[in-house]
């Protein structure tokens, strides 16, 4: 999982680098590195909880006893 997150973290990265250097508009630019830094900090959040790609609001190490199967 650490290199699903560092490979999201240098795809933000890239695109912060590459709108510094291609986009001429400050507001624009500035909007491109403020989403940058949301998903970032979205994607470290997820990582810090457990969440698995599938989701579901269950974390990774959660109990399987604490499971309620269906009948």
């Amino acid at each position: 999982m650490k290199k699903r997150l560092m490979a999201a973290m240098a795809a933000y990265l890239a695109i912060a680098i590459l709108a510094a250097f291609t986009l001429d508009g400050g507001l624009m630019r500035n909007g491109v590195w403020v989403l940058m830094a949301f998903f970032a900090v979205k994607s470290y959040i997820a990582y810090r909880a457990g969440w698995t790609q599938s989701g579901g609001g269950q974390r990774q190490d959660e109990d399987e006893r604490t499971r309620i199967e269906p009948r």
